[in-house]
């Protein structure tokens, strides 16, 4: 089975390996950013606000409190 692209038409990732706050301010490292597994492993990688889809399906790393806000803003509870 190949690697399927599942970025949105803009680049944006829709699966993300940590929460989303960290995905926002996350910065390459600028002393050898190759040693950096996310770097590395990922293609066309975007930072700030560009780093994510509207249509992100996962996030890791979510603590309760945070996944219950999430939950409520992606379906208008709140």
């Amino acid at each position: 089975m190949k690697p399927y692209d599942t970025k949105d038409e803009l680049g944006r990732e829709r699966f993300h390996p940590f929460n989303p706050g960290h995905h926002l301010h996350y910065a390459a490292p600028k002393n050898h950013p190759e040693s950096d597994w996310y770097v590395t492993y990922s293609i066309d990688l975007k930072f700030g606000y560009e780093c994510c889809s509207v249509d992100s399906a996962t996030f890791h790393y979510v603590e309760p409190q945070l996944m219950k806000r999430l939950h409520a803003l992606a379906y208008g509870l709140c």
